[in-house]
């Protein structure tokens, strides 16, 4: 459905979807005529593209008006990420949070 985020796996439900909504059905001729791109533009500066998530929030982290350039932080839900099936590389137990660095 997003053939642009080339590093996202597949939805496991994607064989299921297949089977439950007919190939005629108004939504997939929606998805198939229109480009919901500028949905993507959007979205870009707080979704995370490895994990395919959207931030809570996002803060700029580091030093202002020393030299050294500030950094956008993202927090994320940590409830979605203690289901996640791809936590291991990124969340740890016992986190109050989960950030990721732009």
């Amino acid at each position: 459905m997003m053939p642009d985020l080339p590093n996202m796996p597949p939805s496991p439900y994607a064989a299921l979807y297949d089977l439950l909504i007919p190939a005629d059905d108004e939504l997939r001729l929606i998805h198939d005529l229109v480009s919901f791109d500028f949905v993507t533009d959007l979205l870009a500066d707080t979704y995370c593209h490895d994990n395919g998530r959207m931030a809570i929030r996002k803060a700029r982290t580091g030093t202002k008006n020393i030299g050294k350039n500030q950094k956008e932080t993202q927090y994320f839900d940590i409830k979605l990420c203690k289901q996640c099936p791809l936590r291991e590389g990124c969340y740890k137990d016992g986190a109050k949070s989960r950030t990721h660095r732009a």
